[in-house]
């Protein structure tokens, strides 16, 4: 482990969206041994939000965001999916494990409906 993951705990928000950004803007997201999902337990809530949603609509993989999305991100998303008013693609049953049981219901009755 680096010095640098072994501080990440202690940054500052400034400092970690600092990291943030060079990780963001590296090749393979990956700067000096840090990976996204290492930066993810420290963001705030709208960062985490924002970069999932980004990544919903480039067809990235999300799976390491979803233990920290918000629930009402996570709703919103069911929301727009079952109203058809999502304009990207997305495999809905990604988030199962995170969804209260309304949003499973919701999509239960958007899947059987189009069968």
């Amino acid at each position: 482990m680096t010095a640098l993951k072994k501080l990440i705990p202690f940054l500052n928000e400034d400092d970690l969206k600092d990291l943030l950004n060079k990780v963001l803007s590296s090749i393979d997201e990956v700067y000096q041994d840090i990976k996204l999902k290492d930066l993810l337990p420290f963001l705030n809530d709208e960062n985490i939000d924002n970069l999932f949603v980004e990544r919903l609509r480039e067809n990235k993989d999300i799976d390491s965001f979803l233990p920290f999305v918000s629930k009402q991100t996570l709703k919103n998303i069911v929301e727009l999916y079952c109203n058809d008013r999502l304009n990207y693609e997305i495999d809905i049953l990604k988030l199962k494990l995170y969804l209260d049981e309304d949003e499973i219901s919701k999509i239960y009755k958007k899947l059987t409906k189009e069968i």
